[in-house]
């Protein structure tokens, strides 16, 4: 990968760096070993240890540069290690400077100059050495956490993509397993389908043949029982014309009974006025005219003379006297017109009730035939006590 690519370059950069800046120090410290020494033993400092000063020195400012990537590497500050490199820095050009600044007649500027360049390259290559080294550590440790991120974004989107794969794969068996199930529904159903269309075709046979013959069986029936009627009816309107002539036949045979109790009625009528218009002879001799008493013969007015009828004949006279239909009756009239006695008088009023009663029957029912006829009527037959 690319930052795995960066990371190697980088580290084999700042590998670089650092041999070149121990170069730089080795090379200084070798250069700067006889100064001291010269200086060193000048001053007393037995020849066997005269040469360690400057390789303590020199080896304390190693110690910084061994310490400075390590601490750069995880992000720690210097500290110490950092004035450490400071210390051993001033303590190397001091050394070397020492025997140009104590000079006899003088301090010589030029020696001071000239052993000063070594121990100041030291230095700064030190201090540029840790502070690359600083710099390319926190590169290093941005490129690591950028890689750990695509690691982790990677680890994740595998990890998903796993996930995903298997979701997809029982997904696609779901699927395969739910299709293979609807297929074998779909041909069970369309066997079903098959085996019910033919089992309805079947009875659907079965009722038109069942229903055909029912309705050929009630045609049957049918048109027998429109026989039947129609010889019923033959036979009723045969009935009916025989009725009809044997109504006509009692209907004029009515009719003329009627005229006949008509006839008589009249008649009886007349011979009723007729008599009670009449005085009787016998009667006339016996109480009529004028009778004397008490040796004076006066003249009386003959009584009439009652005629004794029968029920029928009275009722008969009654309604010659008053034929119309809503005269209102009463013993009294019936007194006066025949000349019965009063205890008569209920018997035949009870009878001119039941004639009207009679009269108003007979005439609904011949209105149906002749309403002319009904209205002349003969008189009912009403029986004596």
């Amino acid at each position: 990968m690319i930052v795995n690519d960066d990371l190697d370059r980088l580290r084999k950069t700042a590998r670089i760096v650092n041999r070149l800046a121990w170069a730089v120090v080795v090379g200084i410290m070798v250069y700067g070993v006889p100064i001291v020494y010269g200086y060193l033993i000048s001053h007393g400092i037995p020849k066997e240890t005269a040469w360690m000063l400057s390789l303590i020195a020199d080896g304390a400012l190693a110690v910084g540069m061994v310490a400075t990537p390590i601490l750069a590497q995880y992000g720690v500050k210097a500290g110490w290690v950092g004035s450490l490199r400071w210390v051993a820095g001033f303590a190397t050009w001091a050394l070397n400077t020492a025997g140009s600044w104590f000079k006899e007649g003088g301090p010589d500027l030029g020696g001071v100059l000239s052993h000063t360049w070594g121990p100041l390259l030291m230095f700064f290559a030190v201090e540029a050495a840790a502070q690359f080294q600083r710099k390319i550590a926190d590169v290093i440790r941005a490129k690591e956490a950028s890689q750990k991120a695509d690691d982790d974004r990677h680890r994740t989107a595998t990890e998903q993509l796993r996930t995903a794969t298997a979701e997809l794969a029982e997904a696609r068996a779901t699927i395969n397993q739910i299709t293979e199930d609807a297929i074998a529904k779909v041909q069970r159903a369309e066997a079903e389908a098959a085996s019910i269309r033919t089992t309805t075709e079947r009875q659907i046979a079965d009722i038109r043949a069942e229903a055909q013959s029912e309705v050929d069986r009630i045609r049957t029936e049918a048109e027998a029982e429109v026989g039947i009627l129609r010889q019923r009816n033959a036979d009723a309107e045969a009935t009916i014309a025989n009725l009809r002539a044997a109504a006509e036949h009692a209907t004029a045979e009515h009719r003329a009974t009627l005229a006949e109790v008509r006839a008589k009625a009249a008649e009886a009528v007349a011979l009723a006025k007729a008599e009670a218009r009449t005085t009787n002879i016998s009667d006339y001799r016996t109480g009529g005219g004028r009778k004397t008493s008490g040796g004076r013969n006066k003249t009386t007015t003959a009584a009439p003379v009652r005629v004794s009828l029968s029920d029928e004949e009275a009722v008969q006279k009654c309604l010659a006297e008053h034929p119309e239909a809503n005269y209102q009756w009463s013993q009294a009239d019936i007194v006066k017109i025949v000349g019965c006695g009063w205890g008569r008088a209920p018997r035949l009023l009870e009878a001119i009730q039941r004639w009207h009663s009679a009269a108003t029957s007979d005439t609904t029912t011949e209105d149906a035939t002749d309403a002319t006829d009904d209205t002349t009527t003969g008189l009912p037959e009403v029986t004596s006590a």
